[in-house]
């Protein structure tokens, strides 16, 4: 169990160092005619309400993982459920950053998909991985 305690760290560094990977690929780009603004709009709406959805499934799941750790510390089945709770939101950040390397390829300026990176990559520090809470 402590080894997955251990994974946790790494994946998230993994993941984070994937935007940069994204930066770059959206520099080299072709430049191409900048579409219309809706569906710049579009994509921006999605990639807020994923962000928004990211805080409320950790709120949720983590709430959950911890109260089924509880009553059954150290069972399989509610560390995998702990390990999934912290990697969801993972992911949705993880696709806000994407977003910006899609747009950009689509037409997009690099300094109009710019906030996507950042959004992905300051969403990702906001969700450091947490232990679940032992019962006293």
């Amino acid at each position: 169990m402590e080894n997955r305690f251990k994974h946790l760290p790494l994946i998230r560094i993994l993941l984070l160092l994937s935007i940069p990977v994204y930066i770059f690929l959206s520099m080299k780009a072709p430049v191409r005619s900048t579409p219309g603004p809706i569906l710049f709009r579009a994509v921006a709406f999605v990639a807020i309400a994923e962000a928004g959805l990211g805080f409320f499934l950790r709120a949720r799941l983590i709430s959950a993982t911890e109260s089924a750790w509880q009553e059954q510390p150290k069972s399989k089945p509610a560390l995998a459920h702990w390990f999934n709770a912290n990697i969801v939101p993972w992911a949705l950040c993880l696709s806000v950053a994407m977003y910006g390397i899609i747009l950009r390829y689509v037409g997009y300026p690099f300094r109009s998909v710019t906030p996507f990176f950042l959004a992905g990559i300051l969403l990702m520090l906001c969700f450091p991985p947490r232990r679940p809470e032992q019962a006293p």
